[in-house]
């Protein structure tokens, strides 16, 4: 049996915006690099949608999770806050040595 956890990593934000993707597009990459490692979540909302959805995970989760503003919110195992998408590609790449190579205006299209 396998002792190792694989890491959750969930990526949460509104489609209309062009950081949720390039996260998204991060996550999905680290899925590719690192199957053995991570699973990974990517949860896309309307607007509305989406403030509901924050809403829900800030009470949900309490902690750091309430200072979260705007689109995407990234976090690990359902409990450990990573933030926004600057913070996920630090992480990434501090973690798993894995470096987003899109650009923004790839995202915004």
């Amino acid at each position: 049996m396998n002792s190792t956890r694989k890491t959750k990593i969930t990526v949460a934000g509104q489609l209309s915006d062009p950081q949720y993707h390039r996260a998204a597009a991060i996550a999905r990459g680290l899925g590719q690099k690192c199957s053995q490692q991570v699973d990974i979540e990517i949860k896309e909302f309307f607007e509305t949608q989406w403030r509901q959805h924050l809403f829900e995970v800030q009470n949900e989760k309490k902690g750091t999770f309430y200072e979260h503003r705007g689109s995407p919110l990234v976090y690990i195992n359902d409990e450990e806050y990573i933030g926004d998408c600057t913070a996920f590609a630090k992480w990434a790449l501090h973690t798993y040595h894995f470096q987003d190579s899109g650009k923004l205006s790839d995202y915004e299209a």
